[in-house]
């Protein structure tokens, strides 16, 4: 006789969080869940942006319930959106934890780091994420139906340098997302981590520090900056993360997968 515990089916039009929305991963993301014909909370820093985004994801055939602009980085602003969500959409069925900063934002060794800047960088892309998680996820395991999406990085995997802040704050990302989808496999809910590689977000940056590092040109890094070539598109990200929310992904769970162009194999 099986002793497998039944688990809630997929809901129709689900709620859905998506953090960091107003551009590149995020926005991608977005508009493939609106497609997909999906209830949609929104949010993001530039108030703009984010009227774009949320009148793009109607115009697809999306719900956007709300869309708000919240600072991440303090936890009194992340209490403010678990609050706000679960008021406008009773809680979420998938939650999509992609706000974040990045390593070009402030490129330096480690003897020269900026405190400040690691304290944010770990705020945003680490202690963001546990917040969420820690007010929303007991809705999902009350329903016996949840999809936690955490974007990391390959370099949760391998480290870059001039990095140490974003390296460590994605590192932190995929061990806790392993952590708690053990902690809530048995209730339905599955969680799991996308790894992108170096994706083309219309900031150069990165690989403008690392030419000038390297003594190499920036269209010689860009050309050998995956075997495959090239960086990724953001629109390469979405189709994994509607995947990992489907019926079909019912059975993955604590997976930390790349989306590279071949440049992380493992």
């Amino acid at each position: 006789m099986s002793t497998t515990r039944p688990t809630r089916r997929r809901p129709a039009g689900r709620a859905v969080l998506i953090t960091g929305a107003t551009r590149g991963i995020g926005a991608e993301i977005a508009r493939a869940f609106a497609r997909a014909g999906e209830r949609l909370a929104l949010t993001g820093r530039d108030p703009e942006a984010l009227d774009r985004i949320a009148n793009a994801c109607r115009e697809l055939g999306g719900e956007v319930v709300f869309a708000a602009t919240y600072d991440l980085a303090q936890r009194d602003q992340v209490a403010a959106l678990a609050r706000d969500v679960r008021e406008r959409l009773g809680g979420v069925d998938v939650l999509i934890n992609n706000a974040g900063v990045g390593s070009r934002v402030d490129l330096r060794s480690v003897m020269e780091f900026d405190p400040a800047f690691w304290d944010t960088t770990l705020a945003l892309n680490l202690t963001a994420p546990f917040l969420l998680c820690r007010a929303l996820v007991p809705d999902m395991v009350r329903a016996r139906y949840g999809r936690v999406i955490n974007v990391a990085s390959i370099n949760g995997r391998v480290p870059s340098p001039h990095s140490a802040a974003y390296v460590t704050s994605k590192h932190g990302l995929i061990g806790f997302t392993r952590v708690l989808a053990l902690e809530v496999a048995e209730h339905g809910v599955t969680v799991n981590a996308l790894c992108p590689g170096p994706v083309d977000v219309g900031d150069d940056r990165r690989i403008a520090f690392d030419a000038q590092r390297s003594g190499r040109t920036v269209a010689e890094l860009e050309a050998a900056a995956t075997p495959m070539g090239g960086r990724l598109a953001p629109a390469d990200i979405a189709p994994l993360a509607l995947f990992l929310a489907s019926d079909g992904a019912s059975s993955l769970t604590g997976q930390a997968i790349n989306v590279d162009r071949g440049l992380v194999m493992s």
